[in-house]
């Protein structure tokens, strides 16, 4: 029971912070008008609704969903598809410099 009450609170933690975070990602995407805007934007829906999916499911989570979803958020999310737009922000930055 301590181990189910300790994933959900983890899963809450979880889906605060990645709110937080794809929410500060997707207004600096508007400000410097990123192209890939609204596929960058589906990718943040699908793992939110994934962490959402994983709090609905409450007691039948295991460790090993949660392993597989930072996992992928991690070496997949972060280290691929946030990549990809950190040259455009770097740019839009020297811009507004300029």
């Amino acid at each position: 029971e301590d181990e189910k009450q300790m994933m959900h609170e983890i899963l809450m933690e979880l889906r605060d912070y990645v709110g937080r975070h794809f929410l500060h990602e997707e207004q600096l995407f508007h400000a410097t008008q990123y192209p890939d805007t609204e596929a960058h934007v589906a990718l943040h829906r699908k793992l939110s609704d994934r962490i959402e999916q994983l709090i609905a499911d409450g007691d039948h989570v295991h460790r090993a969903n949660l392993g597989q979803l930072l996992d992928e958020w991690l070496r997949h999310h972060i280290m691929v598809e946030d990549s990809k737009y950190a040259s455009h922000l770097l740019e839009s930055r020297v811009e507004q410099l300029v």
